[in-house]
């Protein structure tokens, strides 16, 4: 492990680096988010901390404020790079930003439509918004991660014959 981080230390020390590692950050946090459902718990924090008595909708509303604030929490120094970056940051950005935004549809719009009480107590809409919930994150995942394969090999390309 200590390789790993040493590598991740000296790479985003590099000028390159450091705008790429805004980007690590927000995966990072997407990880741990899907692990630990930080919106979830600051959702109901949130719920509780401002009273709220809408029932189990309001607490709904408060996950999707709470994961719309950590959002903008871990973009913001990605759009501070993304202003600072060069040309071929920022068209790398681009792609990644329409992925991450595609992601997003699915994980909450989708989310939002298959959670329809038509749309749950129907089997046939059940397994077919489960399917575009499910498989749209897994392909854009997917995509996304392969995306991010080849920007990394290119720039490691670059960086060889660089030196």
């Amino acid at each position: 492990m200590d390789h790993y981080d040493d590598g991740l230390s000296a790479y985003c020390n590099g000028s390159a680096g450091k705008k790429y590692f805004t980007w690590i950050l927000v995966f990072l946090f997407l990880f741990l988010e899907d692990v630990f459902r930080i919106h979830q718990s600051l959702g109901h924090f949130f719920y509780n901390i401002f009273g709220m008595t809408t029932g189990q909708r309001g607490s709904k509303i408060m996950e999707l404020f709470a994961a719309a604030f950590l959002g903008f929490i871990f973009m913001a120094p990605v759009l501070e790079a993304y202003k600072k970056g060069d040309a071929l940051f920022r068209k790398q950005s681009k792609v990644m930003f329409i992925l991450l935004a595609l992601f997003l549809f699915c994980a909450v719009v989708i989310d939002q439509a298959h959670r329809l009480a038509i749309v749950q107590y129907n089997w046939k809409y059940n397994v077919v918004f489960g399917l575009l919930e499910d498989g749209g994150e897994l392909i854009t995942e997917s995509i996304l991660t392969g995306y991010l394969i080849s920007v990394a090999l290119r720039l490691k390309k670059v960086d060889v014959i660089g030196n």
